[in-house]
């Protein structure tokens, strides 16, 4: 998940470390009866620069100095965001990925990074026009990309969902069940019931429909990666939300549980528990001088960013993460350490 550096001499690998740009690809083996698929041809290359995609750092950009994360800049805290483009991952190009939750924030932002790694992406949300705008953006960068405006709390929803994305795209490799969304906390004496059962609809159950709908193909396939979004509220008691944290502790267990039933079939199952995230939202809500406080209880002195979730998300759906699955990730900046 490091960024890329060219040093006079180039070290042996380790193996599961991604491949440089300059190193051969070599073709990962799969299982019998698996169709491999194809790098998609049409349009730059990898190492072509594109000239109408947006730049995110360099002369006349409004954003952070280099080395300098936007947290960094906007709260005044030093500190080093991760880039999703950083990392290259030869195994991703060409698969077929659903993101969920994407019209904003890290779900967007997870789509981004797939897509610029060569990944077809269909884009999840309830936002037509901010969905849609990701969708064209990656577009305009050259990537693959189409969106679904898709309740993902609705099963039949879904399925018909599943269907037009293999009929599109081909079939699912990669699964982000990022779908989900806070509301005010609220303390367990005015919990209603009302309030318990739409939150974990919303953030627990929402993420089990979507992974039962495309979990069969991938086990059929005998591959496949599914990735599930819970947060540092599921990791330890914080906030006065009781619905909230409980829905999300339950989806770390339903990883655990699931990756330890598929397995065997060849498909890999993580969770990602991001803390502090800088999302679109948290800017435009959360006053400077908050964030400044927040960016201070991380070890790492700064609030995270939608990419650093995202070049996480990349590495446990590459290759180079072949041999983990079960596992909740604390995107934390340390403050969470087990």
């Amino acid at each position: 998940m490091s960024d890329e550096k060219n040093p006079p001499a180039q070290p042996t690998p380790r193996p599961g470390a991604p491949r440089q740009r300059d190193e051969p690809r070599r073709d990962a083996p799969r299982p019998e009866g698996a169709q491999p698929h194809e790098p998609r041809r049409d349009g730059p290359q990898r190492d072509e620069p594109r000239p109408d995609a947006p730049r995110r750092h360099g002369p006349h950009h409004d954003g952070p100095e280099p080395g300098q994360s936007a947290s960094a800049r906007d709260t005044g805290v030093p500190g080093r965001a991760a880039e999703p483009g950083g990392a290259v991952y030869p195994d991703l190009a060409g698969k077929v990925a659903v993101v969920t939750g994407a019209s904003r924030g890290i779900g967007a932002e997870t789509a981004r990074a797939l897509a610029a790694q060569g990944v077809a992406v269909c884009l999840v949300g309830r936002d037509r026009a901010a969905l849609f705008s990701v969708v064209d953006e990656i577009g305009r960068g050259g990537g693959t990309a189409t969106g679904a405006v898709t309740d993902v709390t609705d099963a039949r929803a879904l399925a018909a969902l599943a269907h037009r994305v293999t009929d599109e795209l081909g079939p699912v490799d990669v699964l982000a069940a990022f779908a989900g969304g806070r509301s005010a906390p609220l303390p367990a004496l005015e919990m209603t019931e009302e309030r318990w059962r739409r939150t974990l609809d919303t953030e627990l159950t929402s993420a089990f429909l979507t992974v039962r709908t495309f979990l069969p193909g991938m086990v059929e396939r005998g591959s496949g990666v599914v990735l599930t979004l819970s947060s540092s509220a599921g990791r330890r008691p914080g906030t006065p939300d009781i619905a909230y944290g409980a829905a999300h502790a339950g989806l770390s267990m339903l990883t655990g549980q699931l990756a330890a039933e598929v397995g065997p079939y060849g498909v890999r199952v993580n969770c990602l528990a991001p803390s502090s995230i800088r999302t679109e939202k948290v800017r435009r809500d959360m006053p400077p001088e908050e964030q400044h406080r927040t960016a201070l209880r991380h070890p790492l002195r700064r609030m995270g960013e939608p990419g650093d979730v995202a070049s996480t998300a990349l590495f446990l759906a590459s290759d180079a993460a072949s041999w983990l699955t079960g596992l909740t990730v604390d995107v934390a900046g340390g403050r969470i350490t087990g």
